[in-house]
């Protein structure tokens, strides 16, 4: 997943999740928890394919809970992908 659609999805779900939050708690708290952690589980698979993108493996993506670490990890959402193939797939800007 290239960068730009990387970061393009990730402000749509977090759009989404917004709106959709806005709404649940109006109807119930667990509507807004199922809603929360749906989000979660999207933004973690969004960011493994770009971490698989960038050449390294999902796991590192489990580097943003560690204090100041994701700060340092995070330049990985502007970072250029691997050219060609790599272990996980082709170039998606080759497609």
């Amino acid at each position: 997943m290239n960068r730009e659609r990387y970061i393009l999805r990730s402000l749509a779900v977090g759009f989404v999740t917004a709106i959709l939050m806005f709404f649940a708690f109006f109807i119930s708290e667990k509507v807004a928890t199922l809603i929360n952690v749906a989000a979660i589980v999207i933004q973690i698979m969004l960011g493994v394919r770009r971490t698989h993108d960038i050449g390294k493996s999902g796991w590192w993506m489990f580097l943003i809970v560690v204090p100041l670490v994701n700060i340092i990890w995070g330049s990985t959402d502007i970072q250029k992908g691997d050219n060609g193939m790599n272990e996980y797939g082709a170039d998606q800007l080759e497609r």
